[in-house]
């Protein structure tokens, strides 16, 4: 009888649950139908093709990487925690106490047990609707839709469809090849003016960050002191938490201060009654007993909580430490303050969930022993009530009674401990920690000069800067002495500068040779080899690109003297053993000759 009562309780919270998921469906149906055929009207705005939308979207996912996966997983995940929600929810009526004994169902037990399981289903079902529209980020989703609209269009200027359906030749493309060839060459120019021009300044405020990170201060001590600050001492833990926790809520029930029969039971003459006297005293205490091996279970379960809960909290704070120590090394002084703070977050995130966990479960074992307390001094007083009846004068309404008579409440509490421990068990379970923070964004910190450089910063590589910054003024270089030395020589109608090839090969190659001279360890320039200035290096690169011609002649006259220089000792002296000897005027016979005719 009792298992079908559970188990028509069981179909019934089922069915109620059924139709809350149904509720759910249709509402996430109705607005995911709605807004899929509402972009489905108006697709051509995200691209012209089916290639060009998808390519949209790829483009799209690689810069808003999170609104897109907000958008996918979303959903999935509030499916799933509602129907896991439902589950543990219907599982919890099979435990719940729905009848006071074998033959009387408990109804209002059971609407009782209806209730709370629909009101925890509609509970849990608000708490997930939050976190679904949490997660989704209705900003960032915008945001996401705004940028592939401006994707998808940029595609379609420069990308057309042919009748296949394929990826052609664009409006963009056939406008710029329709232009004349002075219009396409100023055209590069500019593309190349604006290219050099955004690496040097990319590689500008990159410089700055790089340094500043490699001598931002050490405070590694002071900031673990502010951490340990906050988890405190161990003692200090367990006296918040119940301490050395004693209490005996079963000690008005212990054998000495059990009710007695000093007299004698009235008329007993066959000691039925005080057979039945001591068989209920007996039950009392071994229904006492099993309480106190539960309450000495949950005590035990509640003491390795606690003690748990602890080291969890002394590796949050290594972990903390350890993660905040191996990430700073790469970030400025700003930077390694922001992420302090979003570890220092975490770290007390977290702490204060365990905090919660464990007051949660210290007032659970307090409730229950409050719970026990007043249920052993009812059962005293249950007891020796029975105790003055049976001694009482009127026997033989006793004995018709006799079978009748027991404690009041003695399995009071089993059902509601059971349930109690079977919906709060979760309690005394640690939760999964959150994952460390990561890092802020190299130059996040730094507004739009962190926009402009943070594909460089992600690299932290003093050299890929360097090359970047001496290319971009190479190029820059390049392509203003270009203009300018055309200048003069220009006619009406040509180009700003002639040969373009010129101007990449001139910067790359000024880059290159500066690059190599200093960082390669070519001794050309100095002799010397000191940590190099980045900003003389960009002027050198510079400089090299707009007298590439003066710079190329110097080096290899430089190149020539410093080769002469080097030769060895041994082959200087061959070379003048074999170089004749000028005559002496002594030898000549000019010479001998002329004082002997003067004489004569």
């Amino acid at each position: 009888m009792n298992s079908i009562i559970a188990t028509i309780v069981a179909i019934v919270a089922a069915l109620a649950s059924i139709l809350v998921l149904w509720i759910v469906y249709k509402i996430l149906r109705g607005l995911f139908r709605r807004v899929g055929q509402a972009l489905g009207l108006h697709a051509q705005i995200f691209g012209a093709t089916l290639s060009t939308r998808l390519v949209g979207l790829g483009v799209v996912a690689l810069i808003l990487p999170q609104a897109i996966s907000a958008v996918v997983e979303a959903p999935i995940r509030f499916i799933v925690s509602v129907v896991h929600a439902v589950l543990i929810n219907l599982t919890r009526v099979l435990a719940w106490p729905i009848y006071d004994s074998e033959t009387r169902v408990a109804w209002d037990r059971i609407l009782g047990a209806m209730l709370d399981v629909l009101q925890k289903i509609f509970w849990d079902v608000a708490q997930f609707i939050n976190a679904f529209f949490g997660q989704l980020s209705f900003p960032r989703v915008v945001l996401a839709l705004a940028l592939w609209v401006v994707v998808g269009q940029l595609f379609d200027l420069v990308f057309s469809a042919t009748p296949k359906d394929q990826l052609g030749t664009g409006r963009l493309v056939g406008f710029y090849k329709g232009l004349p060839l002075t219009t396409r060459q100023n055209i590069l120019l500019a593309a190349i003016f604006l290219v050099s021009a955004y690496l040097s300044i990319a590689a500008m405020v990159a410089i700055p960050w790089i340094k500043e990170g490699q001598a931002a201060a050490d405070i590694s001590q002071e900031r673990q002191q502010q951490l340990k600050e906050v988890l405190g001492t161990e003692e200090k833990f367990k006296q918040s938490f119940g301490g050395d926790y004693v209490n005996k809520p079963f000690a008005v029930l212990s054998d000495s201060l059990l009710p007695q029969s000093k007299n004698s039971f009235a008329l007993d003459t066959l000691g039925a009654l005080k057979t039945r006297w001591e068989s209920l005293v007996q039950e009392t205490k071994r229904v006492r007993d099993d309480y106190i091996v539960q309450r000495n279970q949950l005590l035990t379960k509640w003491q390795s909580f606690r003690q748990e809960a602890w080291s969890r909290k002394e590796k949050l704070l290594q972990a903390a430490i350890s993660g905040f120590e191996n990430k700073k090394r790469a970030m400025g002084t700003q930077e390694q303050e922001f992420y302090f703070q979003e570890i220092s977050n975490w770290y007390r995130g977290n702490l204060s969930e365990l905090d919660r966990r464990l007051l949660n479960a210290y007032l659970f074992i307090v409730a229950r022993d409050d719970g026990w307390e007043a249920w052993a001094e009812s059962t005293k007083n249950s007891l020796q009530a029975v105790l003055t009846r049976l001694q009482s004068a009127d026997v033989n309404v006793i004995m018709q009674d006799l079978a009748f008579i027991q404690v009041a409440g003695l399995y009071s509490l089993e059902g509601s401990f059971i349930r109690s421990v079977y919906e709060d068990q979760g309690m005394l379970v640690l939760p999964n920690p959150d994952s460390l923070p990561l890092p802020p964004p190299p130059g996040s910190q730094w507004g739009i000069f962190g926009l402009v450089a943070g594909w460089l910063l992600k690299t932290r590589a003093l050299s890929l800067i360097l090359i970047t910054g001496m290319l971009g003024f190479g190029l820059f270089g390049a392509a203003i002495s270009s203009v300018v030395r055309e200048e003069k020589a220009r006619t009406p109608g040509e180009p700003l500068v002639k040969d373009l090839a010129s101007v990449v090969v001139r910067g790359v190659s000024a880059a290159v040779v500066v690059f190599l001279a200093v960082e390669g360890g070519v001794a050309i320039f100095t002799t010397s080899d000191p940590q190099p200035n980045p900003y003389v290096l960009f002027f050198t690169c510079l400089v090299g690109a707009v007298f590439s011609e003066q710079v190329w002649d110097w080096a290899r006259k430089r190149l020539n003297q410093n080769l002469a220089a080097k030769e060895l000792p041994g082959q200087k002296e061959e070379k003048n053993e074999e170089e004749p000897k000028p005559e002496t005027p002594e030898e000549t016979p000019e010479a001998d000759g002329k004082p002997e005719e003067k004489s004569a």
